[in-house]
């Protein structure tokens, strides 16, 4: 069973690419930043990592501010991910 949810994770990711190929930068960016920012509320073990990374390396001081850079990295990767 956890085959077949990388896969269709797969398969809706090379999908995803396929189609942010197709459209403009200027369209795909904020498109990506906003999908980045669900996956960010949606995705409660990674935004914990995330949040408990930032904290332990002692980049923020508060949770409130780990938050608000875990948020951000994801846009960046998100951004990263189309310019690649």
């Amino acid at each position: 069973m956890r085959r077949l949810r990388f896969m269709l994770e797969y398969a809706g990711l090379r999908v995803g690419l396929f189609l942010i190929d197709l459209t403009p930068l200027s369209i795909s960016l904020p498109l990506l930043r906003w999908g980045a920012r669900i996956w960010f509320g949606l995705h409660a073990r990674r935004r914990k990592i995330a949040c408990d990374n930032i904290l332990g390396a002692g980049v923020a001081d508060t949770p409130e501010e780990a938050r608000a850079m875990a948020k951000r990295s994801f846009e960046h990767f998100a951004v990263i991910v189309v310019e690649a």
